[in-house]
């Protein structure tokens, strides 16, 4: 799901369309509807709204397979169909420092950044090649633009791991045979680990019973590898830059990283236990009923949504009002 705010529109998409909500007539409209000749080949997989201020236009980015679509929301009409990809994609950012480049990501584990051109009077974008980042070993599956420096991309993978780019591609001291762009990397794996057996040790001590320690071992067996499927960041303080990175893995499992040292900050386990934590979404000054930048909405298969508290330095924890909680009994308010 995509939203125009100024022009009270919403897109939403399944398997083989994509249909424009309009909250102020309260009408809908298909910007796209699979043919039956096409329909085995037109699944669209995700969305991305983009407004290009050079051309006054709002487009509508949507992934089909290894293409990128693009559609003129305001003309309900296709611009041109693109393919950069050796396979499907998963996911397209969008960054503000460098508003000509779309970031995206693929199961081949490659992530393209295209560069991406629209005067006022072209009736077609013109998309090339900027560059190619490799350096996942398995399918990638997310991608992040740090709000306080932009040109740093963070993605992640179901190789377990979380890498940070440069998108400026600055060469790196003492980091010989590494991709261009690539910075830095964090095994989830080892992040678990540590923590599983710094919190084994405080069992120990408290004389915690084996069933949570059966519990722990089983966060770590082949059963669960911590596929990353979702990043995103949360402003800790609304009058500083300071945010972290959020990371949501197979095991449902919330991590929270400090972007510059890739410093583990917090981690909280999501209910139900071992259901893949897929979605972040943070609660700011569009939403009415959470008018606070510290509170992140998370969700993924345990059909339930959990509302995070962010607490940074200094602030008190924000409060949570339960009867905005659409009356959904399975939803909880979580501290990191």
């Amino acid at each position: 799901v995509e939203i125009v705010a100024d022009k009270n529109l919403i897109l939403s998409s399944s398997d083989q369309e994509i249909i424009v909500y309009n909250e102020q007539t309260k009408t809908k409209s298909n910007l796209y509807a699979a043919t039956a000749a096409t329909a085995a080949n037109d699944e669209i997989s995700l969305l991305k709204h983009c407004r290009v201020a050079a051309a006054q236009r709002d487009l509508l980015f949507a992934a089909n397979d290894k293409f990128i679509n693009i559609y003129d929301i305001d003309y309900a009409k296709q611009l041109g169909k693109y393919k950069f990809f050796k396979d499907t994609v998963n996911c397209i950012e969008l960054s503000s420092r460098e508003p000509n480049v779309i970031a995206a990501c693929d199961d081949s584990g490659d992530i393209k950044l295209i560069d991406f051109r629209l005067q006022p009077q072209q009736q077609s974008p013109a998309l090339t090649l900027k560059r190619s980042l490799s350096r996942h070993q398995n399918i990638c599956y997310a991608l992040k633009y740090n709000p306080a420096n932009e040109y740093e991309l963070f993605s992640g993978s179901f190789d377990c791991t979380v890498v940070k780019w440069d998108t400026r591609f600055i060469k790196t001291t003492g980091k010989k045979q590494q991709p261009p762009g690539f910075v830095d990397q964090i095994e989830v794996s080892g992040v678990i680990k540590q923590l599983l057996e710094k919190k084994r040790g405080k069992e120990e001590q408290a004389g915690a019973s084996q069933s949570n320690s059966d519990e722990l071992d089983y966060l770590v067996s082949s059963m669960t590898p911590p596929f990353v499927h979702t990043l995103s960041f949360a402003n800790l303080d609304s009058e500083t830059t300071s945010n972290v990175l959020l990371c949501g893995i197979e095991n449902g499992l919330c991590l929270a990283f400090d972007p510059a040292s890739f410093q583990l900050c917090a981690c909280r386990q999501l209910q139900p236990f071992n259901c893949a934590l897929t979605q972040f979404e943070n609660i700011d000054d569009h939403h009415a009923n959470y008018n606070n930048k510290h509170v992140v909405a998370a969700s993924g298969n345990g059909k339930r949504i959990e509302f995070i508290y962010l607490v940074g330095a200094g602030h008190q924890k924000p409060r949570a009002d339960a009867e905005n909680n659409h009356n959904k009994k399975s939803d909880e308010d979580t501290t990191i």
